[in-house]
């Protein structure tokens, strides 16, 4: 508002036409209709607490490092480089799950990031985090980047996928712009992820095409 019009500076959101601050917000707009995407509206989404430790807070805090590393790394040399292939069987497989759902990413990477660790040390000691406030977070970090390096890339689909049809949105989209909507299923996880991690031989790997049923 101050860029736009010099006058406005030194005035109150009030003063200016504008809604009280109440947290960050997301804006974007599709096919014409406005979009607003706040932290509040993901954690209601995951029907989470929004609230409790925040990875972001744990970037400079040294306190967990030498657990984790004891934690989730193998004893190995290369251990501190924060190498993917370093880590216990179980936590690739864990590490695996969180690029495909929680924090999704185009590849999978060499190296884990410190909300990666500090993640998977939480995931193994049963500490609760705000996940909502994480993935709103790694939302806005890919949308800059989007932005900052000119890439066409949607971050989360899935997750935005179901707040835009719990929200109507894509009922709405269906009314007045079927033309641009399709349906796409994303991969599945399943056991064949523990040959592509080398964590077993395709022969140990047993599939059926009848659906599992619970016994009761």
């Amino acid at each position: 508002m101050v860029l736009k019009d010099p006058n406005h500076k030194g005035r109150t959101r009030e003063e200016m036409g504008l809604r009280p601050f109440t947290e960050v917000e997301i804006r974007s707009n599709i096919l014409e209709m406005d979009v607003c995407i706040t932290q509040s509206h993901i954690a209601r989404l995951l029907k989470g607490v929004n609230k409790r430790n925040i990875l972001s807070n744990f970037r400079a805090n040294p306190q967990f490092q030498e657990k984790i590393k004891a934690e989730i790394f193998e004893k190995r040399k290369n251990a501190g480089l924060n190498l993917v292939s370093s880590l216990k069987d179980e936590f690739k497989v864990l590490f695996k799950i969180l690029t495909l759902s929680v924090f999704p990413r185009d590849n999978l990477p060499k190296h884990l990031t410190y909300e990666d660790k500090y993640c998977l040390y939480f995931l193994s000691k049963g500490i609760k985090i705000n996940l909502s406030a994480s993935i709103f977070e790694h939302l806005c970090d890919c949308i800059k980047e989007s932005h900052d390096k000119s890439l066409a890339r949607v971050a989360h689909p899935r997750l935005l996928s179901e707040l835009f049809y719990q929200t109507k949105l894509i009922e709405r989209l269906k009314e007045n712009f079927e033309a641009y909507v399709e349906e796409v299923r994303g991969c599945i996880l399943d056991a064949e992820v523990l040959i592509e991690l080398d964590l077993k031989w395709k022969d140990d790997i047993r599939t059926s095409l009848e659906s599992l049923v619970l016994r009761s």
